[in-house]
C-alpha cells in the first residue's frame, strides 16, 4: 500500500502499557510484534513514525506527575531504540502539556 500510494512514510503507534513491563523493562513478546511491525515499514525503504500515544500515561498514572518519572519514560524510548533501529531515520512522540 504505501508503494503503490507513493507515500514515504508511516506512523505506527502503540501504547506504553503494551510494550513496558511493570520492571520498566521492555516486555519480549509485546516488543517482539511491534518489531515486526516496524521493521515491516522500514523494509518498504519509508519513514517509520514511532508514536507512544497514550495521552502521557502508563498504567492510568500521568507520567512525571505521580505515575513514572521522565527518567523511566526516557528509558522506555532509549530501549526502543536500541531494539528497532538498525536504520532509523527518526522517531516522534506527541508531548502532553
Amino acid at each position: 500500500m504505501i508503494n503503490s500510494n507513493n507515500l514515504n512514510g508511516g506512523t505506527v503507534n502503540v501504547s506504553a502499557s503494551a510494550l513496558a513491563a511493570s520492571d520498566g523493562q521492555l516486555d519480549q513478546n509485546n516488543t517482539a510484534q511491534y518489531n515486526e511491525l516496524v521493521q515491516g515499514c522500514l523494509a518498504t525503504g519509508s519513514y517509520c513514525i514511532i508514536d507512544i500515544h497514550n495521552y502521557a500515561r502508563f498504567e492510568g498514572q500521568v507520567i512525571g506527575q505521580g505515575g513514572p518519572t521522565n527518567e523511566q519514560f526516557a528509558s522506555l524510548w532509549s530501549q526502543i531504540a536500541t531494539m528497532v533501529c538498525v536504520s532509523c531515520r527518526g522517531q516522534v512522540t506527541q508531548p502532553w502539556r
